[in-house]
């Protein structure tokens, strides 16, 4: 295989399941030599056992998967197991990225998971992802997919090649009498009984989150996978009080600092953002500068091409989000400019309310979410609205609220997004213990997804087990 090509996929070690109504796993690989941790490769030997692919095409050899160099979708380009069932596992792609909407797909049927970035979603659940970073090497992850009867591995639209991998493609737990138990999380996800606006980022390796907790300062809270939290000390305190709605930026492509952008009380009055650095995302935060008064909830937004927005409620005259171009993480850079108005009925059922923004880019579009209504009231709830620039216009979704009160459901709000372990989309907000009006809140994760056609769904749950990210 030539070194230069363009695509390499492999898969961490699974765990196989039985199919439904089976006693047993009927997944036999080929081989019986179990690697170190348990687990033996789909891709054994020098022949495409229990696959069925053009061997033009690929090819196995010491269990390592080859495709021809500009291996494009079409005749020849699938791999389909046929030998079973293959569930539960990580999926691990490392590939060079040939130009935009490239990347790597496989197809299950009766899939369990719907909240994957998803290339393609048909009735036969073809799920995948999509790289953008056009020329770049990028690594991607699925974790803990809950696969039903695994069909094909395949490149999607544009992948021009899918080179040698320098471990077994696909891996799976030898032959077990039973399925192995699904993982979940439950809501509450945090120890914190009246935390709120949680942001979260992801540094090296961990995630930290950071809420609105005492309105003293931001209590930190560490987390391998989204779902077990270990509560650290205050990353910033602030004498003024009123802390509130913390965002943090990890300025990855800069000076590789952390920026803090908080809002607390003005000594004269009302309310005003600021912004702190540190070098630790525990902190201490150090306090810099302010950047607007009177106003609330800051969110700094990077584009693509390393472009800063700066996105809060200006307060002047009403709930108002407005976008502030930046020229560093602390520099504003000319006049802000209001992007979102409280005009629906569901933004003003308790004062007319539009805070909390966020912003996600998807296929060129960019999507400001945002909260809606009183915070303190069970009608608190989500909305998104689309531009095809971070200054807008924006367009409100026909469809919001997105999130909102129902089946045990309160004043769901005030999120932010995130990418799982395993690649996926996660919505970490905070709801309301019940339909009084009031500020008794708990932080919540659940997952968000992009149908076919470019709109936001999420899920909002209380209480049960769900799987985990």
């Amino acid at each position: 295989m030539p070194a230069s090509a363009s695509t390499i996929a492999a898969l961490e070690p699974a765990v196989a399941a039985p199919p439904e109504g089976a006693g047993s796993a009927t997944l036999k690989p080929e081989t019986s030599a179990a690697s170190e941790d348990g687990f033996v490769s789909l891709f054994n030997g020098h022949a495409l056992s229990g696959w069925n692919g053009d061997p033009r095409v690929w090819s196995v050899k010491d269990g390592v998967l080859t495709g021809k160099d500009s291996v494009k979708k079409g005749e020849g380009s699938f791999l389909i197991w046929t030998n079973g069932t293959v569930a539960d596992f990580d999926l691990r792609f490392s590939f060079r990225v040939p130009q935009a909407n490239s990347g790597v797909a496989y197809r299950a049927k009766e899939s369990e998971v719907r909240d994957l970035d998803v290339v393609r979603r048909s009735r036969s659940g073809v799920l995948g992802i999509q790289a953008h970073a056009v020329g770049k090497d990028a690594v991607v992850q699925f974790k803990d997919i809950r696969l039903k009867h695994l069909t094909q591995l395949a490149p999607v639209p544009e992948v021009e090649g899918l080179a040698r991998s320098r471990q077994p493609a696909l891996q799976a737990e030898p032959t077990s009498s039973a399925a192995q138990p699904t993982k979940t999380y439950r809501n509450p996800i945090l120890e914190a009984p009246g935390a709120a606006d949680p942001t979260v980022i992801r540094y090296q390796g961990k995630y930290y989150l950071y809420p609105t907790l005492d309105s003293q300062g931001y209590d930190v809270f560490v987390s391998d996978d989204l779902v077990h939290w270990d509560r650290k000390p205050k990353c910033y305190s602030d004498a003024r009080g009123g802390v509130w709605a913390p965002d943090v930026f990890y300025n990855k492509r800069g000076d590789g600092r952390l920026y803090l952008y908080y809002t607390a009380d003005n000594p004269n009055g009302g309310k005003l953002i600021g912004v702190a650095v540190s070098d630790d995302p525990l902190g201490p935060f150090q306090d810099k500068t302010t950047l607007a008064n009177p106003a609330i909830d800051a969110h700094l937004f990077q584009d693509d091409e390393g472009a800063l927005y700066l996105y809060y409620v200006d307060l002047a005259g009403g709930f108002k989000i407005v976008v502030q171009s930046m020229a560093d993480p602390f520099t504003k850079k000319g006049a802000p400019n209001v992007v979102i108005r409280p005009t629906d009925p569901w933004e003003k059922k308790r004062g007319a309310v539009t805070e909390g923004p966020w912003m996600l880019k998807h296929d060129g579009v960019y999507y400001l979410m945002y909260s809606g209504s009183g915070a303190d009231g069970p009608d608190y709830g989500i909305g998104y609205a689309t531009a095809k620039s971070p200054l807008g216009p924006f367009t409100k979704h026909a469809g919001n609220p997105i999130a909102h009160r129902g089946s045990g459901i309160f004043g769901p709000g005030h999120h932010c997004v995130i990418a799982g372990p395993g690649g996926s989309l996660w919505m970490v907000y905070h709801q309301k213990e019940s339909d009084r009006v009031g500020w008794d809140r708990f932080v919540a994760i659940d997952p968000l997804w992009f149908d076919s056609g470019g709109a936001i769904h999420v899920k909002t749950t209380r209480g049960t087990d769900e799987p985990v990210p």
